[in-house]
């Protein structure tokens, strides 16, 4: 996966490449000029004009070359959440939601399922 995940802006003079490797999940914007992607092992040629976006839909190398001077923003995702934080949010969901059916009764159930820390 690419190194950053705030949007990177380039800007390449005509007939200039940009390599990206591993782009999978990366948005490829033109802000302005006309970029041509490709794809190792892509038949397809995509062109971007102004306002026009691509996402590199797996992980191989993309060449995107400017066939006049070109602004880009290049956007690669967000990473997912962690299991381990998706699981501590999951009990303190399911926590409130006894506490809140069960009433003031469910207070020892909600601070076993949270946990200590939690």
């Amino acid at each position: 996966m690419n190194a950053f995940h705030a949007p990177a802006t380039l800007t390449l003079p005509p007939r200039a490449l940009h390599t990206l490797h591993d782009a999978q999940g990366t948005q490829i914007t033109c802000n302005e000029g006309c970029l041509w992607v490709t794809l190792d092992h892509d038949p397809r040629d995509i062109v971007l004009e102004a306002g026009q976006s691509f996402t590199v839909p797996d992980a191989r190398r993309t060449l995107v070359y400017a066939l006049k001077a070109s602004r880009l923003a290049l956007q690669a995702p967000r990473p997912a959440p962690s299991a381990k934080a998706g699981g501590r949010l999951f009990h303190r969901t399911l926590a409130a939601a006894i506490a809140q059916v069960m009433g003031p009764g469910a207070q020892a159930m909600k601070a076993t399922l949270e946990g200590p820390g939690r």
